[in-house]
């Protein structure tokens, strides 16, 4: 079985390799965050660390964008 192959389904949805894969990817990038906002907040916020508390929050917004976007990748198979 080759690895592209490899599909999941989850009622009318089939996700193929590469929707998984930016799915994946989305959420890796959501426990860089995290663990880079735990490291942050251990050691207590001084005015430019505020600063990049807030950053690190906006940044937030693109682990979602993959997210989104493997799920826009999966088949819908209701239609057929």
């Amino acid at each position: 079985m080759k690895i592209k192959s490899f599909s999941l389904k989850i009622g009318s949805l089939i996700f193929g390799f590469e929707s998984i894969s930016y799915i994946l990817f989305g959420f890796f990038l959501i426990g860089i965050i995290v663990a880079a906002f735990s490291i942050i907040n251990i050691k207590g916020l001084t005015i430019f660390e505020s600063y990049s508390t807030l950053l690190i929050i906006m940044g937030l917004a693109i682990p979602f964008v993959f997210i989104y976007k493997g799920i826009q990748k999966a088949e819908d198979i209701s239609n057929q």
